[in-house]
C-alpha cells in the first residue's frame, strides 16, 4: 500500500501518513484479488463475505492510524516572481507622436499614414504605421486612431498635430531585441467610448540557448486611462509556457485574478487569485508523466522580498508511467469551497486504475474539521469518510464502506470508536449490506444479503485483520425483505 500511495502523491505524502489515507488502496490493485478463497452454497457463508470483511477492515484502518495526519504535507506551493518576470510595456506615446530613431536602413521605413474608406465609414478608424531602430531593438507599430471630424483633412495635417483631429483608441505591433534572441509583442485598446487606451495585452518570447526551447510570458493588464503604462500596474492575468524544438509544453503556469476587481493585487499589496500549473516529468517524482494542478490563494505582493501565495483550496491530476491516472484535493465544504478555520473540509482522493490491474476505480472522501489554520494537518480532526471502490475481475465487483466516528478524531489520537457500513456487489449476483460498530478490539456487523439468490441475516464479529471470528450467529427476521445491494 505504502508503494502504491508513495507513486500517487510522490513528494508531498510522506511514507507516516499513507496509511490514514491510503490504508484502504490496493497494492498494484490486487492486493486482495486471490488473498481470499470464495466458495459457493450457503454452507460457505464466511468465504462469501470474508473479502469484503477484509477490504472493510482495511479501509477502517486507514482512518486507525489518524494520528499520522500530523506529517502529511500537502505540496509546495511555487515560487512566484512577478517583478522579475514583468513585461515592460513600450512607450506608446512616442509611437503616436512619431519620435523615435527612425532607422536608414531596409528594418524600417519611415512612419505612413492609411485609411480605408469602409472601416472609415463603420468605425472611422484611421491606422498609422511605425517604425524605429537603435543598437537595443527594432520597434515595429500600428497605431489607430478614432477620427472624429469631418471631412478628412491634408496628410501632412495628420502628421503635424494628429491629436487635433484623433484620439488614440488602439495599438499594435513588436518589439525585436538585437542580439538578445528575445521578441517582445504588444496588443493594446481601448474598452470604452471615451478614448485612450486602457487594456495592454503583452506577450514576450525568449528563446534558449541554440534556440532549443523557448517561453512565452503573457501578461493582461486592464485600468483607466494609461494605467497599464506604470510599471507598478497590477496584471489581471499572467500566462507562462515553455515549450521545446518539437514545440511541445514542457511547463505552462497561469495566474488570474479571482475577486472581480481586474488586479492581482490591490492598495494593501493583497488579492485573491487562482493558480494552475502543468508540467511534463515534474522534479522529484520519477512515476508521474503529467501533472496539472489548480489552487485558488491568497496572493501578497512584495517588490522587496518576493511574493507568496497562501493556498485557499488546492486540487491536482497526475498521469503515472504505470497508465494510472490519480487525483486529489483539498477543499472546504462551504459553497465557494475555500478552506477556513474552524470550518469543515474534504480531502478526495481517485484513481483510475491501469487496464492489467483487476481494480478499476478508487474514490475514497475524508470529511475534517479544520484547526486554526488550514495549512496545517496537525490541528485538523476526522468526522469520518466513504470509500468506493470497483474492479473490472475477480469475484466482487464493487465495494462501499463509510466509517463515521462517535466523535471528532483528533490527529494526534488513534483510539477511537464509531459506526461503519459497507456493501459489496458481486459477479454472480451474490450482494450483502453490513452496518455495526469498530474499536480497538474488533469490527462488530450485522450481514444481510443475497447468495445464490437466498437471503440471509447474519451477525458477525471480525478481528482487526478483516477475518471473521467464531461462527456467523443467524439472526431471524419477521418477513422476508430482499438486502439492499
Amino acid at each position: 500500500m505504502k508503494k502504491v500511495w508513495g507513486m500517487i502523491f510522490g513528494r508531498f505524502l510522506p511514507a507516516a501518513a499513507i496509511l490514514l489515507l491510503a490504508g484502504c488502496m490496493l497494492s498494484g490493485g490486487d492486493t486482495f484479488y486471490g488473498s481470499a478463497q470464495v466458495g459457493g452454497g450457503g454452507e460457505d457463508f464466511p468465504n462469501t463475505v470474508n473479502r469484503l470483511g477484509k477490504i472493510a477492515a482495511a479501509d477502517v484502518n486507514s482512518a486507525a492510524d489518524w494520528k499520522q495526519v500530523q506529517n502529511l504535507e500537502l505540496p509546495e506551493i511555487p515560487a512566484i516572481r512577478l517583478d522579475s518576470l514583468r513585461v515592460d510595456p513600450p512607450l506608446f506615446k512616442q509611437a503616436a507622436s512619431g519620435l523615435g530613431k527612425i532607422a536608414a536602413s531596409e528594418e524600417c521605413l519611415p512612419a505612413f499614414w492609411t485609411w480605408d474608406i469602409t472601416e472609415l465609414l463603420r468605425q472611422r478608424r484611421i491606422r498609422k504605421i511605425t517604425c524605429s531602430a537603435d543598437s537595443v531593438a527594432v520597434r515595429r507599430d500600428t497605431l489607430f486612431y478614432y477620427y472624429a471630424g469631418g471631412d478628412l483633412p491634408a496628410t501632412q495635417e495628420f502628421e503635424a498635430k494628429p491629436d487635433s483631429f484623433m484620439s488614440l483608441v488602439g495599438s499594435n505591433g513588436s518589439i525585436t531585441y538585437t542580439g538578445q534572441d528575445k521578441v517582445q509583442y504588444y496588443r493594446c485598446s481601448n474598452l470604452d467610448t471615451l478614448g485612450g487606451l486602457d487594456y495592454g495585452d503583452f506577450v514576450t518570447v525568449q528563446y534558449g540557448a541554440g534556440r532549443q526551447t523557448a517561453t512565452f510570458q503573457r501578461y493582461e493588464i486592464y485600468g483607466p486611462d494609461g494605467a497599464y503604462l506604470d510599471p507598478k500596474a497590477a496584471p489581471e492575468e499572467f500566462e507562462y509556457t515553455r515549450v521545446n524544438a518539437a514545440g511541445d509544453t514542457l511547463e505552462w503556469k497561469r495566474m488570474r485574478d479571482a475577486d472581480g476587481d481586474r488586479k492581482f493585487w490591490g492598495a494593501a499589496g493583497t488579492g485573491l487569485v487562482t493558480f494552475e500549473r502543468l508540467v511534463s516529468e515534474p522534479d522529484n517524482e520519477p512515476a508521474t508523466a503529467r501533472l496539472a494542478l489548480v489552487m485558488k490563494a491568497r496572493l501578497t505582493h512584495d517588490a522587496v522580498n518576493g511574493d507568496n501565495l497562501k493556498r485557499m483550496y488546492y486540487k491536482d491530476a497526475r498521469v503515472l508511467r504505470n497508465g494510472r491516472v490519480t487525483g486529489f484535493s483539498f477543499f472546504g465544504t462551504a459553497s465557494d469551497s475555500v478552506l477556513r478555520a474552524m470550518d469543515t473540509a474534504a480531502v478526495t482522493s481517485d484513481t483510475v486504475f491501469a487496464a492489467t490491474d483487476s481494480m478499476k476505480t478508487f474514490h475514497g472522501v475524508y470529511t475534517l474539521k479544520l484547526g486554526a489554520d488550514p495549512d496545517s494537518m496537525s490541528t485538523h480532526s476526522l468526522l469520518g469518510f466513504g470509500i468506493d471502490k470497483a474492479w473490472r475481475r475477480g469475484p466482487l465487483r464493487s465495494s462501499v464502506t463509510s466509517f463515521k466516528p462517535a466523535k471528532p478524531v483528533p490527529s494526534n489520537q488513534s483510539g477511537f470508536s464509531g459506526v461503519m457500513t459497507s456493501a459489496g456487489a458481486y459477479a454472480n449476483g451474490d450482494s450483502v449490506f453490513t452496518t455495526g460498530t469498530i474499536d480497538s478490539t474488533g469490527i462488530e456487523l450485522e450481514y444481510r444479503g443475497v447468495k445464490s439468490g437466498k437471503e440471509e441475516a447474519f451477525k458477525l464479529l471480525y478481528d482487526l485483520n478483516g477475518n471473521v471470528v467464531g461462527s456467523p450467529v443467524p439472526v431471524t427476521r419477521g418477513s422476508a425483505k430482499r438486502a439492499r445491494p
